[in-house]
């Protein structure tokens, strides 16, 4: 399940990465997200991404987890949140218990 959440943490090295795969027209830009499933990246360096390249998707890689997102919903996510500046976290964790079984119940 992945969230959004608002983060004064740093997110340089991500951003760096971001902004080189963006800069070479990478359609799939994949980013491996820390031990806790956690990739940020700066409001800002998310937006001069989507700039570059509005149809690639950046892909969250955690494990055997991933999350894609489209580089082009960068303004309308950060509207949705409120954010026009900062940083923004994407977590993965793997679903488990009463949510797996939910979503389970619900796939048949």
């Amino acid at each position: 399940m992945e969230k959004y959440v608002a983060t004064p943490t740093s997110a340089a090295n991500n951003d760096a990465q971001l902004r080189a795969k963006a800069t070479a027209g990478q359609a799939l830009i994949e980013i491996s997200a820390n031990g806790d499933g956690i990739a940020r990246f700066s409001v800002e360096a998310l937006r001069n991404a989507a700039a570059l390249s509005p149809n690639a998707v950046l892909v969250i890689a955690s494990g055997d987890m991933r999350y894609r997102f489209l580089l082009g919903l960068v303004e309308s996510v950060l509207k949705a949140a409120q954010m026009s500046a900062g940083t923004l976290e994407f977590q993965l964790s793997p679903l488990s218990g009463k949510g797996l079984e939910q979503l389970l119940a619900k796939a048949k």
